[in-house]
């Protein structure tokens, strides 16, 4: 019975190895929102400088609930063709209470193609640790005292795992239209609790979208316009698709996007429909806010997903003319 009890110990330590290693990143439904998190090459994409913070709360209903928190800062070094980013990112998962927490510093070029065309290129180095709170879990001698029994929560030696995070990306744009595309965690950092060797698969990101419709004013002031948004993540067998659109009008933006997932170790391999997402938004010159609510396409109730995110523009009018007057930015809406 002991021996069966140390061996159940050994398994459990391998599957939250395996578990971790091979489970998806933290993923946010307003990705245009936090854009430096799923591509660097958008660091500094902004007229002087910009905070973003970004809240999710995934699958409230259940006990074993997400919630994934990030906070940025962003500058341009517009003289220098160059923009800055540091972004840090904490993510709470499941009951046990899955803690990753990293910081990245994230540098991007401004290359000019042609008139209209530019090309920017993006590196990301980030520190993170993961850490997994065994105060959570109930063990023999937690229930019967003075017992023989095994299992004990000193049989359960997990320590944290510190770990190195690197990951590169291009952005390619006009005034209406950009695509881009990104890898994170290319250097496939060991991420084991057990001092086993886990790694950490690499995910790729493209992401894209076009101005389809723009209305201005008699003074260049935009009124309105629509965008169609577009991106997929890929990580080893799993795959997360999403397309959807916005539409701003003056101060308000509304929008919806629909997500599919795709597992290939699923025996069907067939498309699962996993959200639709709404949101609602503010926007004024240097500030914007939106709230965004997943309502999730499963066949049991989860809650859905809540997210929020609150953006701060610091620049000047004068910044804001000259900047208009010489460049553009990633054509990236704010909702």
């Amino acid at each position: 019975m002991i021996r069966e009890h140390k061996y159940i110990l050994v398994i459990l330590g391998a599957i939250f190895s395996v578990s971790i290693a091979f489970s998806q990143q933290p993923h946010f439904s307003q990705f245009t929102r936090n854009p430096v998190f799923y591509n660097p090459a958008f660091a500094g994409n902004t007229i002087r400088s910009k905070a973003n913070l970004n809240y999710r709360n995934q699958w409230p209903a259940l006990k074993a609930h997400y919630v994934t928190s990030s906070a940025s800062v962003e500058l341009n070094f517009d003289e220098f063709n160059s923009g800055f980013a540091a972004l840090y990112l904490q993510d709470n998962a499941g009951s046990m209470n899955l803690t990753t927490r990293q910081f990245s510093l994230n540098y991007a070029y401004n290359l000019r193609l042609s008139r209209n065309m530019r090309l920017r290129m993006g590196l990301s180095s980030g520190y993170g640790r993961i850490g997994l709170d065994i105060s959570k879990l109930i063990f023999g001698d937690q229930i019967i005292l003075r017992a023989p029994v095994s299992g004990s929560v000193s049989q359960l030696n997990m320590s944290r795992v510190n770990f190195i995070d690197l990951g590169t990306g291009i952005l390619l744009f006009q005034k209406n239209w950009w695509v881009g595309t990104s890898v994170h965690h290319f250097n496939a950092p060991n991420i084991s609790l057990k001092n086993l060797d886990a790694r950490m698969p690499p995910s790729y990101s493209f992401q894209g979208g076009a101005k389809i419709w723009t209305k201005k004013d008699i003074k260049k002031v935009e009124l309105y316009s629509l965008v169609v948004l577009s991106s997929l993540i890929w990580q080893r067998q799993w795959k997360q698709h999403e397309v959807g659109v916005n539409f701003r009008y003056k101060i308000l933006s509304y929008g919806m996007l629909y997500r599919q997932m795709l597992w290939e170790f699923s025996p069907s391999k067939r498309l699962n429909h996993d959200a639709i997402v709404f949101w609602l938004g503010y926007q004024s010159d240097r500030f914007s806010v939106a709230y965004s609510y997943d309502l999730g396409l499963f066949r049991f109730p989860t809650g859905g997903a809540h997210e929020l995110s609150i953006q701060f523009e610091f620049a000047s009018t004068l910044d804001i003319r000259k900047f208009s007057r010489k460049r553009y930015l990633v054509p990236c809406p704010k909702f």
